[in-house]
């Protein structure tokens, strides 16, 4: 009977294991260190918190960014705090409430900001690893069960992604939403007898995605440069691409706006807050890092090629290397049979 249940409930509970493997790294920061952001992130939740409690809409923009994902998911974490250790945190609120800004030598603040960083990114580690779990169940749509299972281990334990998604802030979130967002529309241009369903599934892992980091408006005209490539190779009629845009627009704009409650009372001012901010980083470095024995702002383009393949972790190699294997063996067995 056990070796019957296995097989019918076997990739569930692959799926389950993959979820344990993704929390099990995005928390290995967990009581081991602090990157320098963090704190800045718990402020701020414990800003925008404080905000929805006192109804002053305008107040939980904290950051351009948006950070907006970043921000609920943090001021769940230190209400969970709140109610576990009262004493403590409201001692530490007490002391932050009359905090002005967050200097670096402020040693005390961190300390108390330190007191609601682990349980802030509680959320933040469960919704990441989720997202994986998510990401398996779309790769076994897209294609089979084998891939998924496979690309979701990847996900699970590549170190770069793991250690980003394990952290209080907006980049491990954002590759999240986004990878989700991409893999949902590629399921509603090839799997058209399930109406817009997929589109709209799109746009509101696309929105969580801009809510997170404002570089996921990206994902607006790839969206629309997608679903014009299926026009034209046939893949998708263009009556049912107009449909699923609007699908994706529609969801997308409602979910922004639902969720972030600075754009209840100005929509034009906050939306203009994040595009600045996003058009000032573009094409401002805004501290030096060190590279080729420099310790300047612009290294020039040098610096992006050996970055990323310095971020392109075994994981990823190996990856790269069976994706690459598999396409060479696919092309010759179509070769064989033609």
């Amino acid at each position: 009977m056990m070796s019957s249940f296995l097989r019918r409930h076997t990739f569930l509970l692959l799926t389950l294991l993959i979820f344990a493997l993704a929390a099990f790294a995005r928390a290995g920061a967990l009581k081991n260190y602090v990157t320098p952001d963090e704190p800045v992130w718990v402020l701020r939740s414990l800003n925008f918190s404080q905000a929805l409690a006192r109804g002053d809409w305008a107040a939980t923009a904290q950051m351009g960014h948006p950070g907006v994902t970043t921000m609920w998911l943090g001021s769940l974490g230190i209400a969970v705090k709140r109610a576990v250790d009262p004493i403590a945190s409201t001692d530490a609120i007490t002391w932050l409430s009359g905090l002005p800004s967050l200097a670096p030598e402020n040693a005390e603040a961190f300390k108390r900001l330190g007191v609601f960083l682990t349980f802030a990114r509680l959320p933040v580690i469960v919704v990441n690893a989720l997202g994986v779990v998510m990401a398996v169940w779309l790769l076994r749509r897209l294609f089979d069960q084998r891939v998924a299972i496979i690309g979701g281990l990847f996900l699970a334990v590549d170190p770069f992604v793991a250690g980003l998604s394990g952290l209080l802030h907006v980049d491990g979130l954002l590759t999240t939403f986004m990878l989700l967002s991409v893999l949902a529309l590629l399921i509603g241009i090839r799997d058209q007898g399930l109406g817009l369903r997929w589109f709209a599934l799109s746009g509101v892992l696309a929105a969580l995605a801009f809510l997170s980091k404002s570089p996921a408006l990206f994902l607006l005209p790839f969206t629309l440069l997608t679903l014009f490539a299926a026009v034209l190779t046939r893949s998708l009629s263009l009556k049912r691409a107009v449909l699923g845009f609007l699908s994706f627009v529609i969801v997308y704009l409602s979910l922004f706006i639902v969720l972030y409650p600075a754009m209840w009372v100005d929509a034009v001012g906050t939306f203009n807050g994040i595009v600045g901010l996003a058009a000032f980083l573009s094409a401002n470095p805004v501290r030096p890092t060190f590279f080729e024995g420099q310790y300047v702002l612009n290294h020039g383009a040098a610096f992006y090629p050996t970055a990323l393949i310095y971020r392109l972790t075994p994981v990823v190699m190996i990856g790269l290397i069976v994706a690459v294997a598999a396409v060479i063996i696919n092309a010759r067995t179509t070769a064989a049979h033609v």
